[in-house]
């Protein structure tokens, strides 16, 4: 069954790449850097529309998950103001040396 499904996975790889490698000819580009910043200015716009339709103020929550060897307080405090939002953690857990942070292009986005 594994073997099925691996032999699946890289038959839509192919595909993706047959596709990818498709569209960069018929638009005659020779990389996908192009668009980086176009997709990255509409979801912007996209994202500060939605976020201005929120009321202005500040929310808050906190909830407790597992940790390595203890539980973990995670505090939140959204101030939102027109079409920014401003997230705080303080009060939270400190930072863990373990993979239950968020990485670096998650946070970003």
């Amino acid at each position: 069954m594994k073997v099925a499904f691996a032999g699946k996975k890289l038959e839509v790889m192919i595909e993706g790449r047959r596709r990818t490698l498709e569209i960069l000819t018929d638009y005659e580009f020779d990389d996908f850097t192009v668009f980086g910043p176009h997709i990255q200015a509409i979801s912007e716009r996209s994202m500060r529309k939605a976020i201005a339709e929120i009321p202005d103020g500040e929310y808050c929550a906190e909830t407790q998950i597992d940790g390595v060897t203890e539980p973990l307080l995670i505090k939140c405090a959204l101030r939102v103001d027109g079409d920014k939002i401003e997230v705080d953690y303080t009060g939270s857990s400190p930072r863990q040396p373990v993979g239950i942070n968020s990485v670096l292009n998650y946070t970003y986005s």
